[in-house]
């Protein structure tokens, strides 16, 4: 588990607390980015989840769209066959 707070605006930075949380996470787990290879993102606002896939460096800064377009057609499921978190489907409470 980790947190991190940047402070300013995100929608000025456009950065996440993620490159802060990320080291004490990782650092806990005993894991680099490498050994990854399925995240969830915490989806309040599309930027958001663009931004903090690349402040952990999933990508490189700019590159969150590209990258979420070319996952998206990837994936082995239908789409339209899983909840898709707040973006796509609903805010699951509990």
């Amino acid at each position: 588990m980790g947190q991190g707070h940047p402070g300013g605006d995100p929608l000025d930075t456009l950065v996440s607390g993620a490159p802060i949380a990320k080291e004490t996470a990782f650092k806990m787990a005993g894991i680099k980015l490498g050994d990854i290879n399925f995240c969830e993102l915490y989806d309040c606002y599309t930027f958001t989840v663009l931004v903090t896939l690349e402040d952990y460096g999933f990508c490189k800064k700019g590159e969150g769209a590209r990258s979420s377009r070319a996952a998206q057609s990837r994936r082995r499921q239908p789409p339209g066959q899983y909840g898709g978190g707040q973006l796509s489907s609903f805010y699951m409470w509990g």
